[in-house]
């Protein structure tokens, strides 16, 4: 088997990065509320609207259409775009390690458009040499540990909350060098009722639905290849459940 090799960041990696750390870098974080959630931001805070306009002008006029922003009254998202095979994957990772060593964000959802990207996916950020590159060659501190989510054939008896949202939301955040990420495939939350079902049997954290719980964490969300109806269905959940 071969082994994987990763080099240090490079120059168009840095460019996607940089776009997506550094808007941050004004903004008023909260402190958790509880021992299981990220820090918060308001996407209201004018620093932030500042950082963004401040983004488009030093990082993105020089590569056209390489990012966008926007923001709705529920949610913000950033938008880097990057041809397949110049490394999202490792980008996506990066930023993870960066937003807890800077602002120690430690709760992310990586969605996937399909089982075989999600395979790829699981495949990369569990393996031992991806870990070791980032703690010991990039020098980050954080530990990430990965939660698959799967789906669940329908049993009778008692129901229980997917295993991987339940490790998942009660993860410590508090005084840890963790990182939580929670990887799904994007049907999971647009074309099953596993999320969004109230009916098990036992509660998380007072919650009984697991999208209420994840959306309790603050977490960061990061969609791989999104679409229109993947921004659209984020939107939407938003507004009906209130902001991440």
């Amino acid at each position: 088997m071969q082994q994987l090799k990763l080099e240090k960041i490079l120059p168009h990696q840095q460019k996607a990065l940089m776009a997506l750390t550094t808007v941050f870098d004004a903004v008023q974080f909260t402190a958790p509320k509880t021992g299981f959630d990220n820090p918060q931001i308001s996407i209201s805070d004018s620093a932030l609207k500042s950082a963004l306009d401040k983004a488009r002008t030093d990082v993105f006029s020089e590569w056209q259409n390489f990012a966008s922003a926007n923001e709705s009254d529920h949610c913000l998202y950033l938008d880097v775009k990057m041809e397949t095979g110049t490394g999202k994957t490792y980008v996506y990772t990066n930023l993870m390690y960066e937003l807890f060593e800077r602002y120690r964000l430690s709760k992310f959802i990586i969605l996937v458009p399909s089982l075989a990207v999600k395979a790829g996916t699981k495949q990369f950020i569990t393996d031992a040499y991806t870990k070791y590159h980032f703690t010991q060659e990039c020098d980050y501190r954080g530990v990430l540990d990965s939660y698959i989510l799967e789906a669940k054939a329908k049993k009778k008896g008692r129901q229980y909350f997917p295993s991987a949202v339940t490790e998942f939301t009660c993860a410590n955040t508090r005084g840890t060098s963790h990182i939580s990420v929670l990887l799904a495939n994007m049907q999971l939350l647009t074309t099953s009722d596993m999320m969004r079902r109230s009916d098990y049997g036992c509660e998380i954290n007072g919650f009984y639905r697991p999208f209420d719980a994840l959306k309790s964490v603050h977490p960061v969300v990061i969609i791989d290849e999104p679409t229109i109806d993947s921004i659209a269905n984020q939107q939407a959940w938003q507004t009906t459940h209130g902001r991440n």
